[in-house]
Parts: structure tokens; sequence; C-alpha cells
């Protein structure tokens, strides 16, 4: 048909744009897994004219192997293109035909069935990294399932996030289920995925990794036994060392970490000691759903510190740490007669005790010196110094390197001595002179266990 423009001074020639070939765009000779959808398979359609025609109908169907179409029919847009996609159900060859009344595009994709996820022997351990593992489960405890398999093994980590205020339980297209119900998933690798394992009974339980979790391609893993208990009690540690000697991560009312920069725990000290698999709450927890509030352990619950029993009312609060899923913190007064250094500190729960291997860095308390000591100088070369609190008796000349006790030290330097008397010119503020032949020398002063005083001696004369 011939047309006059007059308006444009043209003369246009009008004709039909009819479809007169199918183009593949994208998604042809990929290669997918069963139950993993593929990447859509795009066709173009050109017109006689050259140009894409919008609003033409196309039918896709699987014509080899098996799989699930989005969409059987589709029309193309303004570019002339259109598109489906498929999920696999069978590996092997999959042919997807697109087609018009006239025109037909063949698109060909390699299917294999997916990695099988597979749980190594043993492949279980709660989050506090103990040496050796803690390896039973009880109901909120975070715990790690390991092995090969869970996710595509180039797929970066993948951490779970909150939805609707719980964890799912079906992330990143994995499920871990314990005697058939679903974990609350915190995040994956291709080697290792972290659960909070759900309320369950004491018993073996069975654990299981799904792959394609929910999908016709789900795939199951081999099956792990794993004891359940009422509480799996264990320490959160601020490192932890090849042998298992680790600080426990334990706050002080200052906020600062106990064994960091040198910081101790004393006698009387309020502590904070994060731990894990501590059980059963009042009020209960929901899986999944970090804790609203302070809610404590149902079990028992003791302490000790380096083998020293903490008191009933020395614990103070052992239950869930607020806002968090799965953690739980021990509030506690630190008893006395705990001697200094790296303390073993175990909790038990019920009938279930903590590695034993955890300590606490602590600092004896230094208890003050204060006693009166009198001392003479009688005739002769042999001065002797009797303190009656250390029952001790040393000769004068020995004074300035001998110990009273293991931590009790008077030290009276050589300098200040000349020869059987003491230095004349470095007379002590703490004399109490009198007009006795016998001069008392009184001794009442603070000082700490483990550090040496220097005393200095007035003249005493001879009786």
């Amino acid at each position: 048909m011939i047309l006059a423009d007059t308006y444009n001074s043209r003369i246009r020639k009008l004709q039909p744009n009819n479809p007169v070939r199918m183009e593949i765009v994208s998604g042809d000779g990929q290669t997918g897994t069963t139950g993993t959808a593929l990447a859509p398979f795009i066709v173009k359609i050109v017109g006689q004219t050259n140009v894409p025609p919008a609003g033409i109908s196309l039918t896709f169907a699987v014509t080899a192997g098996a799989a699930t179409l989005s969409a059987i029919s589709a029309v193309t847009d303004g570019s002339g293109q259109t598109g489906s996609s498929a999920t696999p159900t069978k590996s092997g060859t999959l042919t997807i035909t697109a087609f018009t009344a006239a025109l037909t595009a063949v698109f060909t994709a390699t299917i294999n069935d997916p990695v099988v996820p597979v749980i190594a022997p043993g492949g279980i351990g709660q989050n506090g990294f103990s040496v050796p593992p803690v390896q039973t489960i009880s109901q909120g405890a975070i715990t790690t399932i390991y092995g090969f398999g869970f996710v595509a093994a180039e797929s970066a980590p993948q951490l779970n996030g909150l939805s609707n205020g719980a964890l799912s339980t079906n992330f990143a297209g994995i499920c871990v289920t314990f005697d058939g119900v679903k974990a609350p998933i915190f995040g994956v690798v291709a080697t290792q995925v972290t659960v909070a394992v759900p309320s369950l009974a004491p018993g073996t339980v069975a654990v299981q990794v799904l792959r394609n979790c929910g999908t016709a391609g789900e795939v199951k893993s081999n099956v792990l036994h794993v004891t359940a208990q009422a509480a799996s009690p264990e320490f959160l540690y601020l490192a932890t060392n090849a042998d298992g000697v680790n600080p426990v991560a334990a706050v002080g009312a200052d906020g600062g970490f106990i064994g960091i920069n040198g910081a101790a725990a004393k006698a009387g000290d309020i502590l904070v000691v994060y731990a894990l698999g501590l059980g059963a709450t009042n009020p209960a927890q929901t899986d999944g759903v970090p804790a609203a509030g302070a809610a404590a352990v149902t079990l028992p619950v003791g302490v000790t510190v380096g083998g020293v029993s903490l008191a009933p009312t020395d614990i103070l609060y052992a239950g869930v740490s607020p806002s968090y899923i799965g953690l739980y913190q021990v509030n506690l007064r630190v008893p006395a007669g705990v001697a200094s250094g790296k303390q073993p500190i175990v909790i038990t729960v019920g009938t279930n005790q903590s590695p034993i291997l955890g300590y606490l860095t602590m600092q004896a308390n230094r208890p003050t010196l204060a006693f009166r000591q009198e001392l003479y100088w009688p005739v002769g070369d042999t001065h002797e110094y009797r303190l009656p609190r250390a029952r001790n008796v040393l000769r004068h000349r020995d004074l300035w390197h001998r110990s009273l006790d293991p931590v009790e030290v008077l030290r009276c330097p050589r300098a200040h001595w000349r020869g059987a008397r003491c230095d004349q010119d470095r007379p002590s503020a703490a004399f109490a002179a009198s007009g006795s032949s016998r001069r008392p020398l009184a001794f009442s002063s603070p000082a700490p266990f483990g550090i040496a005083r220097s005393c200095y001696y007035n003249r005493v004369h001879t009786p």
C-alpha cells in the first residue's frame, strides 16, 4: 500500500510485519541441578521488515527430559522478546521448545542430580569450641553440624537474619532436622551449618541436613545420632587454644573482660560469665526468637572456681541473656579463698557439668599486715626479732633477704646496717621513743602480700 504524506512531503509504503524468524537470546546450553530453577529461556521474534513485533503469542513446552515450566504461553514485549523458566525434576538432557504456528526455537540443558549432603562422623559440636567438643545437645543450645555438600562448594558464607522476629528454619535452601523437627538456622557454608537446637526431650536424636529443602529436588543427608540432655553446659571463651585451656568470657563490674590487659577477679567481685546449653528456662523460650527478658534456668545450678564451691546466694542469676537467641549468662559473686592465677571454673546444671579446662584469672585478696613488734638489742652480736604473728625467728644479718612466710616479707636493706647496729641516720617514723633501755619499735601499717617492705630502725641501747 502506497500513501502520500503531504504534511511531511513524503510518500510512504505500508507493508505487513509478519514474524519471519525466532532467535534464541539466552538460556541455551546451560547446566543445572534437579530441584533448582534454571535461568530463563529467552527468545526474540523478528518481523519481515526486520523490526521486532510486539504482542506475538508463543508456547513453551518440555520436549525431552522432565521439568516444571514457569509459563507455558507468553507474549512478546516491545523488543519482540519473551521467555519462560524451568525447574528440572530429573537428571539428564532437558529440551525446551518455544514455538508459534510457523516458527520454532529449541533449547537444551544438561541436568545433574544435586550433591547429596553428608554429615561427617561425629560431625556436631556446640559453639563454645571446648577441647574436647561438647557433642551432646540440649534445647536452646547453639550447635554446628559439620560435613560437606550442604550448599554449593563455591558459595560464600551466608548468615541468616530475623524474619518476622524469628530465625527461619529454611535458609539458603537448607533445613536441619532433629527427630524431624526443623531447627532455626544462624548461617551456612558448604561444610557446616549452625543452628539453635529446637525444643526436644532427652534421649537419642536423629539429625539430618536437607538440601533444596521443601522442593521437588529435596535431598537428605545421612543420619547422625546424637544424645540430647536436659542441659549441655559450656562456657564461652575469649580465646581458644589447642589444649583447651581457655579463658572464659567473664565481664567485671567495670564492663571489661577478666583476663584482658591484666584484669583479674577478686573475692567479692560481681561477674557476668557467658555460657551455652543451660537448658530450659522459666518462662520458656520460643525456638529461634530472641529472649524477651530475663528467664532463669529451671534446673539447679552450681559453680566452682579454683575448686571452691559458690554458695547458692553467690549465684545471683543463671538464665538467658536478654535480646539474644541461645545465649545464657551466669551472674555470680566470686568466693573467698581462691588462689591467684588461672583457676578452673566449672558449672553444673542439673547433673550435667561443663568442660573442666576453662579458667578464670584470679587475684587473691591482699590482707593488710597489722601487728606490733618489739625490737630488742641485747648484748652481743646475736639479734633476734620475734614476730608472734608469723611465729618465726630471724637473725638481723639475714633479715634483708629472709621472708617470714611465703608471702609476708620485711626487708631491711644491707646498706642500712652498720656492723651490728641499725642505721642511726634513717629513723623510722613509726618509732615510739621511750626512756627505757629497751627501745620498742612499733609496726602498724598495711602491706600487700608479695611486696617487700623496707624498714629502718633507730638506734637501740644495750640493756
